[in-house]
C-alpha cells in the first residue's frame, strides 16, 4: 500500500530510534549510541527537518529549496554540529541537485560549451568548481535503517509505515512482547547479515556461515552464503564441484540436481544416480526435478526404476482466440478483451469472465497470503515464547514458516475446521484495519474470503500453513466465483473453447499461453487440489 508523508516524522523517529536502544541497544557500537542521543537531543524544528530529509532519496539537498517550517538555516547549523550533516559536498556530488537549465547557466559562467544533454553538461562540470550556494548530504543513513531493522523486528517495515497507523488506516495489535534474542543475538550475527544482503562479503564470511550452517533463528545469512558458493563453485572442476556440493547438501541446501550433474562431468554416472534417487519424489520441485534426472540417467546406466506415484492433472479446457497472442516490447504478449482492448492474459480472461456473470479474481499468491493472515491472525499473538520480541509486530518471527504451524498444531487444526465447515467471511470483519504479516490488499482476500467454498480454502490454507508462504508461487492464476454456467465461447465472437460450458460452482485456473509449460511447482498444486477433489482447470489458450 503507498505511503505519504507523514505529519509527524520528527515524533515517529524519536519513537524508532527510543524503542531501538531500549530494545536492542546491546549490538549497537558506543560511537553509534552517541550519534542516536545526538538525534535524540535535536530540537523539535531541526529533528523534524532530518527525518523529512532522512526519509528522501539519499541526495543531496540545497538549502535554498528546503522549504520547511521555522528556520530552516538555524535547523540546518544544528544538524551540522550534531554531525547529522555535511556541509562541504564536493560540488561533483551536488549535480543532482540542480536542473539541467542551471547547469548549462554553470557551464557559460566557466566558459564551457552550454549545449547538449544532462549527461553531456554534467561530464563538461565533473572536476570544476561551479556551485555557489549551500547544499547538504544527511548523514547516517546506513544508521538509520539498521535501527529501524531493529525497531520494527523485519527488514520489510520503516519508519514510513507508521504513517499508516498514525492515520488510523492500519494498526498494530495489541498484545504483550514474549521477550527473546530478537534477531540477532550478537552484534556481529547483525552486521554478517547485512553484508550478506548486499553481497559484500569480507573475508571469511562465506566460510565461516557455511562451517556453521543454517542457524533458523533470526534473519538467517546462511542462505546467501549458500548462493555465494554455488557461484563460486561454478567455475571449478567436476571434483572440486561435486566436494562443495556434497558439503552443502550436508547441510540441507537444495543442491540435489547440480550435485548430480557434477558427479555425472567428472565421470561417475552411478553415483550422480543415487544422489537424486535421495531426492526424487512428487512432494516438491527439488523431487520432481530429482526424478526427471532420475530417469535420464537411469536410462543411460540400463537400470529399471520404479516409477514414482503419477502427479494428477487437472481438467484441460482448450481455447482459441481470434487475434490472440499480439507480440509487443516486453516479455509477454498481449490478449484482445471484450472491448476490443488488449491486455495481459490474465486480465483478458478476467473481463471474459466478467462479461458472462462470473467474477474472477488474479489471486495467483498474495490473495491468498493475505486470506492466510486473515484466518490465523489471532493465532499470530498467542504468547509463545520468543515470538514476539517486541511491540510493534505485524506477526510472530515464525510467521510464514512451517515453524508456526508446528508450534500451534492443535489451534491451527481447530481453525481449518472451522474454516471447511462454516467459510470465512467473520475474520474479514473482524481484521480490517489490522496490520498482519502476509496481508497486502484486504479486497482481493476479503473476496476469496466471501466465495470461495470452505473445502477450496481449507486445503489452499492447510498446505500454506503446513509448508510455508514459499509454495504460494505455484497457486492457479484465478479464482473464479460461483455464478451462470453460461458459455465461454459467448464472451466475444470468434473465440471457441472445448469444452464451452462453465460449470456454476466456483473453480480455480491455471492459464497456459502457446508458449508456455507448467512449472513444478504448479503442477504439484494441481496434484493436491485435484487429490483433495477440489475444482480445477488448465485452461491452454492459442490464437485463432
Amino acid at each position: 500500500m503507498p505511503v505519504g508523508s507523514s505529519p509527524f516524522p520528527g515524533l515517529d523517529l524519536r519513537l524508532v530510534v527510543e524503542g531501538a536502544l531500549g530494545a536492542e541497544g546491546t549490538l549497537l557500537t558506543a560511537g553509534e549510541c552517541v550519534v542516536l542521543q545526538r538525534i535524540l537531543g535535536l530540537s523539535e524544528g531541526a529533528l523534524e527537518l532530518y527525518a523529512r530529509l532522512s526519509l528522501r532519496q539519499p541526495r543531496p539537498f540545497r538549502v535554498s529549496e528546503l522549504a520547511y517550517a521555522g528556520d530552516v538555516d538555524a535547523q540546518v547549523e544544528e544538524l551540522r554540529s550534531a554531525g547529522l550533516c555535511h556541509r562541504n559536498v564536493p560540488d561533483d556530488l551536488c549535480l543532482p541537485a540542480f536542473s539541467a537549465e542551471e547547469l548549462r547557466v554553470a557551464c557559460r559562467a566557466l566558459g564551457l560549451d552550454a549545449r547538449g544533454s544532462r549527461p553531456a553538461l554534467e561530464a563538461r562540470l565533473l572536476g570544476q568548481r561551479w556551485v555557489r550556494e549551500p547544499v547538504i548530504l544527511i548523514g547516517h543513513a546506513a544508521l538509520l535503517r539498521r535501527v529501524e531493522v531493529l525497531f520494527f523486528q523485519t527488514p520489510h517495515l520503516s519508519r514510513q509505515d507508521l504513517v499508516l497507523d498514525r492515520l488510523g488506516a492500519l494498526a498494530w495489535a495489541k498484545y504483550t512482547p514474549t521477550g527473546g534474542p530478537g534477531l540477532f543475538a550478537r552484534r556481529g550475527a547483525m552486521t554478517l547479515w547485512e553484508r550478506a544482503r548486499r553481497r559484500e562479503w569480507s573475508p571469511g564470511d562465506v566460510e565461516g556461515l557455511l562451517a556453521r550452517g543454517p542457524s533458523g533463528a533470526g534473519l538467517d545469512p546462511w542462505r546467501y552464503a549458500v548462493e555465494a558458493r554455488i557461484a563460486e563453485l561454478a567455475t571449478a572442476a567436476p571434483l572440486e564441484r561435486a566436494a562443495g556440493l556434497e558439503a552443502l547438501l550436508g547441510q540441507g541446501a537444495p543442491v540435489r540436481v547440480l550435485l548430480s550433474r557434477a558427479w555425472e562431468q567428472a565421470g561417475e554416472p552411478a553415483r550422480a544416480l543415487q544422489r537424486v534417487l535421495e531426492g526424487r519424489g512428487k512432494d516438491t520441485g527439488e523431487g520432481l526435478a530429482c526424478d526427471r534426472t532420475s530417469r535420464r540417467l537411469a536410462r543411460a546406466l540400463g537400470v529399471r526404476l520404479a516409477p514414482i506415484q503419477p502427479l494428477r492433472e487437472a481438467r484441460t479446457r482448450t481455447i482459441e482466440v481470434p487475434g490472440g497472442a499480439v507480440a509487443r516490447a516486453g516479455p509477454r504478449p498481449l490478449w484482445p478483451t471484450t472491448g476490443g482492448a488488449l491486455a495481459p492474459i490474465e486480465a483478458a480472461v478476467i473481463e471474459w469472465l466478467g462479461a458472462l456473470g462470473r467474477p474472477a479474481l488474479h489471486a495467483e499468491q498474495s490473495p491468498w497470503v493475505g486470506l492466510y493472515a486473515l484466518v490465523f491472525a489471532d493465532l499470530y499473538f498467542l504468547p509463545i515464547e520468543n515470538m514476539l520480541p517486541t511491540a510493534f509486530r505485524s506477526g510472530p518471527v515464525d510467521v510464514g514458516t512451517p515453524d508456526f504451524y508446528r508450534r500451534r498444531r492443535e489451534a491451527v487444526d481447530a481453525r481449518l475446521a472451522l474454516v471447511s465447515k462454516f467459510g470465512m467471511e467473520d475474520y474479514v470483519s473482524k481484521y480490517d484495519g489490522s496490520r498482519l504479516s502476509g496481508l497486502s490488499s484486504v479486497t482481493t482476500s476479503a473476496f476469496l474470503a466471501r466465495h470461495a467454498p470452505p473445502a477450496m480454502a481449507a486445503c489452499v490454507l492447510g498446505r500454506l500453513v503446513r509448508e510455508g508462504w514459499a509454495v504460494a508461487a505455484g497457486l492457479p492464476d484465478l479464482f473464479v466465483a460461483a455464478g451462470p454456467g453460461a458459455r465461454l465461447d459467448e464472451a466475444f465472437a470468434g473465440l471457441a473453447a472445448l469444452p464451452a460450458r462453465l460449470s456454476e460452482s466456483a473453480f480455480l485456473v491455471e492459464i497456459k499461453g502457446p508458449t508456455d509449460t507448467l512449472r513444478d511447482d504448479q503442477r504439484i498444486w494441481l496434484d493436491v487440489l485435484v487429490e483433495n477433489g477440489i475444482h480445477v482447470e488448465l485452461w491452454s489458450l492459442s490464437a485463432k
